[in-house]
């Protein structure tokens, strides 16, 4: 308990790592979404509803390695339903 308090121990986290070369694939996409969201224009919901299932979903591809640019794309397919765009429902 020492090392804990010390702040050089273990520490009990919520947090779900990711897979980082699959979330540096997708990196500008990623960042585009994150400019959307904070723009002051409107989102539609489709979007919205994509992004959540892709950063809450524990079997997403943000969390679980996948096909090579499987996240990079669902991150596209969600940038793009935001806009009220459709894809196919990808």
């Amino acid at each position: 308990m020492a090392e804990y308090d010390a702040g050089s121990g273990w520490r009990l986290t919520a947090s779900v790592p990711f897979v980082r070369e699959q979330v540096g694939e997708a990196r500008e996409t990623l960042l585009e979404l994150a400019a959307v969201l904070r723009g002051d224009g409107p989102v539609d919901p489709r979007g919205v509803a994509l992004l959540d299932g892709l950063l809450t979903d524990s079997s997403s591809p943000v969390y679980v390695r996948s096909a090579g640019g499987a996240l990079k794309l669902k991150a596209q397919s969600a940038l793009y339903n935001l806009g009220g765009g459709w894809n196919g429902g990808y």
